[in-house]
């Protein structure tokens, strides 16, 4: 008989045969092991999720999962990139879609329960798809605190009201620093969830992608292939919390164990110029395997800020031409529609591995008066009338651009009179110039 430090005779732990033992990190019965009790709130553990464990839960759970033997072999198509759309405030976001060549969004159900005149207006208009005008899919990416069987039951009890095109599988908070039998209980519960819910859909023909989970590599690759042996070809791995510098490897080997079962990879979460280009140059071919669903493109319109080949920029201050099917060679618009709908074209052009040529300047003069005016010296006693009567001359053209360069202020003694600085922004009142 082996005892572990944990306290538990390993042959005899439910995680027998999955968990890679306490070397491994495994910090489940710490307190067992130093025979604390105490408040949970001075527990280094204290806050994981699902703490403290049900070994009833976890040994039910292992034989539920175990004894599937249901098979999922319904073929189906994704496109390769999925706008995740809002429903706050109502339906401007979907409304900036109309025309484009968008086929199928995704709404997060975390929003849904939000949001109750969205679940009231798909039963009344005849289900989601005919409510926004577009294939649907719900994504039951959510914060971890709505990760619970009320809100599981309220998942199964929408999809059948409102009859979405396809749907995510059960999320569960997962992460690599968590203890492992955590992280283990949650995959595993993850999978039970997203089987039932697929053999409850199947009658109704709306398909279910199961969500990839897990904080280990050893996790992923057993609900990969417990996956694959129910028939599911098509997966999808939550990837938000991977794209900082440290993480972004861990992110990669994720993908790589993903692509050697799949089909089709979803990442979820991934919409932004420079990660879609680094998943290109790292996955090479193999890129062409991958999905994505995301809201960046979104967000990024609303603040005014443009996508390019490799980069976000802000139109705030900068001006852009693009030859995407959006623009036609022209400037980049500084209109949310046109923006989110531009941003949407680049993401497009960047997953199919096409480049669109884009020229950022600080300013674009097409066909209009534009004046330049180099080294003004405001505030030097010795060039008052020169800057004045340069400024005026300005203001009698009343040109559309006017461009100040080099030495624009002069100190004098440290300082710049107050009445220069007063006269100079005076004339410039004056100008309708940018």
């Amino acid at each position: 008989m082996v005892r572990a430090v944990c306290g538990k005779v390993c042959g005899e732990c439910v995680f027998d045969g999955l968990c890679c033992g306490c070397s491994g990190g495994c910090l489940a019965y710490y307190c067992l092991r130093l025979n604390v009790n105490r408040d949970c709130s001075k527990c280094p553990l204290y806050g994981c999720p699902n703490k403290p464990i049900d070994e009833g839960c976890v040994d039910g759970l292992l034989r539920e999962a175990f004894s599937l033997s249901c098979r999922f072999d319904e073929a189906f198509d994704v496109p390769r990139f999925i706008p995740l759309i809002p429903i706050q405030g109502g339906l401007r976001a979907i409304r900036l879609l109309r025309g484009s060549w968008i086929d199928l969004v995704a709404v997060g159900f975390g929003d849904v329960l939000g949001n109750g005149w969205f679940w009231r207006g798909c039963i009344e208009i005849g289900g989601v798809n005919e409510l926004l005008g577009f294939k649907t899919l719900i994504s039951t990416v959510m914060p971890d605190e709505l990760l619970t069987d009320e809100v599981y039951g309220k998942l199964k009890a929408f999809i059948r009201d409102v009859r979405p095109s396809m749907v995510l599988g059960w999320d569960s908070p997962c992460y690599r620093d968590d203890p492992k039998a955590h992280s283990w209980l949650n995959t595993i519960k993850s999978i039970v969830y997203t089987v039932r819910l697929a053999e409850s859909l199947r009658s109704i023909g709306i398909p279910v992608i199961p969500l990839v989970k897990g904080g280990h590599l050893d996790q992923v690759s057993f609900c990969l292939d417990f996956y694959r042996k129910l028939g599911f070809k098509v997966f999808c791995l939550h990837s938000s919390e991977y794209h900082s510098a440290r993480s972004m490897n861990l992110l990669l080997t994720f993908i790589d164990e993903a692509l050697r079962r799949a089909d089709k990879l979803i990442l979820h979460g991934v919409s932004s110029p420079s990660i879609l280009r680094f998943l290109r140059r790292r996955l090479g071919r193999r890129f062409d395997k991958l999905c994505f669903i995301g809201s960046t493109w979104l967000h990024r319109a609303l603040s005014y800020e443009a996508y390019t080949n490799s980069r976000i920029v802000d139109l705030t201050w900068l001006e852009a031409k693009c030859t995407c099917n959006q623009c036609k060679g022209g400037r980049i618009p500084k209109s949310v529609k046109k923006l989110a709908l531009h941003n949407l074209e680049i993401a497009k052009c960047i997953i199919e591995g096409f480049k669109v040529k884009i020229d950022v300047h600080d300013v674009i003069a097409e066909r209009c008066k534009a004046i330049i005016i180099a080294d003004l010296h405001v505030g030097s006693p010795w060039s008052w009338g020169l800057w004045q009567e340069a400024l005026e001359f300005t203001v009698k053209e009343n040109p559309r651009i006017l461009i100040l360069l080099g030495d624009i202020f002069e100190p004098y003694n440290n300082k710049i009179p107050f009445k220069a600085l007063e006269s100079f922004f005076n004339y410039i009142r004056r100008l309708k110039a940018k």
